[in-house]
């Protein structure tokens, strides 16, 4: 197992919170709702993407991982194109609503799949450590960096 699939959460709970954000969502009566529970949806959504190339990490060998991460790359990048044509094509002719509720089918078929086909990884013997310092050494560095280049209008 890979050193951040023994530090990160597991993909089932993760896509349930990214469910549940997405019917919260469509189900939120005001804007503050909303906004609440997209973010909820978003922590969910953002853990799936990283949790996904940390679950190549831990199933493929290193000579296999560049084909699946290229893959899933690929996968990435034309949702991107599809996924904004496809949200306004739905609330032009449903309801924004619409544009939550469609992630719950495939939430709910990707649980499926977690439950009765992904394999169940054990951690490995090797014990390893949060770098906590590097972590925040980081963030201390790239924050102010990313503040500076947004202040700037780059």
């Amino acid at each position: 197992m890979t050193y951040m699939g023994i530090v990160m959460p597991k993909p089932k709970p993760i896509t349930t919170m990214f469910i549940v954000g997405s019917i919260l969502c469509g189900t939120s009566q005001t804007m503050l709702q909303l906004i609440t529970f997209r973010a909820l949806q978003g922590i969910g959504a953002g853990a799936i993407m990283g949790l996904s190339f940390i679950t190549i990490g831990d199933l493929f060998s290193p000579a296999e991982r560049g084909k699946y991460v290229g893959l899933l790359s690929g996968v990435f990048g034309l949702s991107a194109v599809i996924g904004p044509t496809l949200g306004g094509y739905i609330t032009d002719n449903l309801s924004w609503n619409w544009v939550f509720y469609i992630n719950i089918p495939f939430g709910i078929l990707i649980m499926l799949l977690f439950i009765f086909f992904f394999p169940q990884l054990r951690p490995g013997i090797r014990k390893h450590r949060v770098d906590y310092a590097g972590i925040i050494t980081l963030i201390l560095s790239v924050v102010p960096f990313m503040l500076a280049l947004t202040w700037a209008g780059v």
